[in-house]
């Protein structure tokens, strides 16, 4: 789940008596109500094909201020979710075994292979998705313990929104779901 270290302390005492016996709690986000996907999801979703060039969905993210995007089929079928992070690795071209080398300030064999050119080549191509009768509460357990920021939602096969964590920080600020304390 998402998660924020607040510290608690005891009332009263001095602020040093406080400080030095604070309690790390973590703070959740936690629906009021029986929230689903469908309630709080992006319902106009901006989908790309695999055929998309690296270029083209960089002017995308930038001019639709987007930071993902579920790639579909022909048929309107999920096949994917493309990333700001998986252009910006994608597209340098590396390999796994290459960025090693990179990060032990090695020089890239000469042969590497050019950069990723359509999203096919730097998609997950197993997606986690969220159908529309998910609650909002398990989306949040999702997207905390995969570490990830968006989850299509699917009818069948085909994208029918998107939950991302703008959509659950702004149920937050319209005080729609709550900051939960859990010990």
């Amino acid at each position: 789940m998402p998660d924020v270290e607040g510290r608690t302390g005891r009332t009263g005492g001095d602020e040093t008596r406080r400080r030095s016996k604070a309690k790390k709690t973590k703070i959740t986000a936690a629906a009021t109500g029986p929230l689903t996907a469908v309630d709080v999801m992006t319902r106009d979703v901006i989908t790309v094909h695999p055929e998309t060039t690296t270029g083209e969905l960089s002017e995308l993210f930038q001019v639709n201020s987007i930071h993902s995007a579920p790639v579909v089929d022909d048929r309107g079928c999920l096949v994917g979710v493309i990333s700001e992070s998986d252009l910006v690795f994608g597209q340098m071209g590396f390999t796994d075994s290459e960025l090693e080398l990179l990060e032990a300030d090695e020089t890239i064999p000469a042969d590497a292979p050019p950069p990723a050119r359509q999203v096919r080549e730097i998609m997950s191509s197993h997606p986690v998705t969220v159908e529309e009768t998910t609650t909002v509460r398990e989306i949040c357990r999702l997207m905390w313990r995969l570490r990830i920021h968006s989850a299509p939602v699917l009818s069948g096969e085909r994208v029918a929104g998107i939950v991302t964590t703008v959509d659950i920080c702004r149920l937050i600020a319209e005080g729609r779901a709550r900051l939960e304390r859990v010990d």
